[in-house]
């Protein structure tokens, strides 16, 4: 299976300068964490269908060490 649809992720090409250059992920609005990791992990079986050069689980495993590099720490909440 390696139409990414199947799997619930719809993929488009880039546009003016950038086609045939990316890819863009559709979504309808605002998206969780988790629905991102899960179209990138659809994005790596799809390519993995297609034999190119990826290591399982690399992509979510980025995605995740980038969002907690990147997210402040939340202080706790002291109450009187």
């Amino acid at each position: 299976m390696a139409d990414p649809r199947v799997l619930g992720v719809v993929l488009a090409g880039g546009q003016g300068p950038l086609t045939g250059q990316i890819f863009r992920v559709g979504h309808l609005g605002s998206v969780t964490l988790g629905e991102i990791l899960d179209a990138i992990g659809v994005l790596e079986q799809v390519s993995i269908r297609f034999e190119r050069q990826v290591q399982p689980g690399a992509g979510i495993a980025a995605a995740q060490a980038a969002r907690i590099t990147r997210t402040p720490e939340r202080r706790s909440c002291r109450h009187a």
